[in-house]
């Protein structure tokens, strides 16, 4: 049975509306902790993170882990004509809230990082497949920026965000990642 994307997103948002707070933290704290235990973890200096929105899962636990593991963080900023760069974390700002709601630094003064320095991207999305395929919120950038990048591409999720196969139309620009990570283990496409 296929459904649209636009319908795979409401029912996200909807699962999470169900998720208790408590529950969500749990998961995230069991995500966090497969993804540290992998190997492309422990080898990469240089991880792309994103600043989650309210309804997204958090990444407070992976911030923390890689501050504390000695990687450097670099975060998106988006650009005009849907482009997309990745600029070095500032705990401290500053910040401001894009036309989407998402919190990014201000691209004045941000030093961007190199796409080829990126050792691990972690992609946020709305639902996954266990081959890889991966819903967004419908922009487009990941796909984008990812469409040249050789190094590993990850998600982490919720178990409600992963589907046992792809059941929304796939487009050509659409990016396979190269593993899924929830609580109970890794999916490696």
């Amino acid at each position: 049975m296929m459904v649209t994307k636009q319908d795979i997103r409401k029912s996200y948002l909807e699962k999470v509306k169900q998720t208790s707070q408590q529950e969500r933290r749990q998961q995230e704290k069991e995500i966090c902790q497969q993804l540290c235990q992998l190997q492309v973890w422990k080898e990469a200096k240089t991880i792309a993170l994103t600043l989650p929105m309210a309804h997204e899962l958090s990444l407070d636990e992976v911030f923390e882990a890689a501050q504390m593991a000695g990687k450097c963080v670099v975060v998106p900023i988006t650009r005009p004509n849907h482009k997309m760069v990745f600029v070095y974390y500032d705990a401290e700002g500053p910040f401001e809230m894009t036309d989407f709601g998402v919190r990014e630094p201000v691209f004045e003064g941000s030093q961007v990082c190199p796409k080829t320095q990126i050792d691990l991207v972690v992609v946020p999305g709305v639902s996954y497949s266990r081959s890889g395929e991966r819903v967004g919120f419908g922009g487009g950038y990941y796909d984008r920026f990812l469409a040249d990048f050789t190094q590993t591409k990850l998600s982490l999720a919720y178990d409600f965000q992963l589907y046992e196969e792809t059941i929304w139309p796939r487009e050509k620009t659409d990016i396979t990642l190269d593993m899924i990570i929830t609580r109970k283990g890794v999916d490696v496409s």
